[in-house]
């Protein structure tokens, strides 16, 4: 996670500490059968509870905070042209690590991950994806260049 103060990332190493915002997993460019899969996965690691929302083309342009104060379950078995992605906001260190094992054994394909920071929260999920998508290009593009 990266430290709002310093712009540099910190280890995710405190189980008990809470990340910034409300509580929910915010979840886009899955299809309904794969929304399902996740919410599933999500109760068989015992977060039955976890509010999750899934992001439609139309709520993209909600702030991550008006995203996490959704109702559970908002916008299941939509569908919507967004990039594949996981936003955490709200949630314990130790729910994070169990959130990102229950997708890993959906077996779903690879997302673009990110925790709501302070800064981010104020953000529509559409600028983060935007975001995102530029990061992990700039990391495609450096891991490409011959080393010197």
């Amino acid at each position: 996670m990266t430290d709002a103060t310093t712009g540099t990332f910190r280890p995710l190493d405190q189980p008990d500490r809470r990340l910034p915002g409300k509580t929910a997993v915010l979840v886009s460019g899955h299809a309904p059968e794969e929304q399902s899969r996740l919410l599933e996965a999500l109760s068989r690691a015992g977060l039955p509870a976890l509010p999750v929302v899934f992001v439609t083309d139309k709520s993209a342009t909600l702030t991550l905070q008006d995203l996490a104060a959704c109702p559970h379950a908002t916008g299941l078995h939509e569908t919507a042209p967004l990039p594949r992605a996981i936003v955490l906001s709200g949630l314990q260190e130790s729910q994070l690590h169990t959130v990102m094992a229950a997708y890993k054994a959906c077996r779903l394909p690879p997302a673009l991950w990110a925790t709501a920071t302070d800064t981010t929260a104020s953000w529509t999920l559409r600028a983060l994806l935007d975001e995102l998508q530029k990061e992990r290009q700039a990391l495609a593009d450096a891991l490409r260049r011959p080393q010197g």
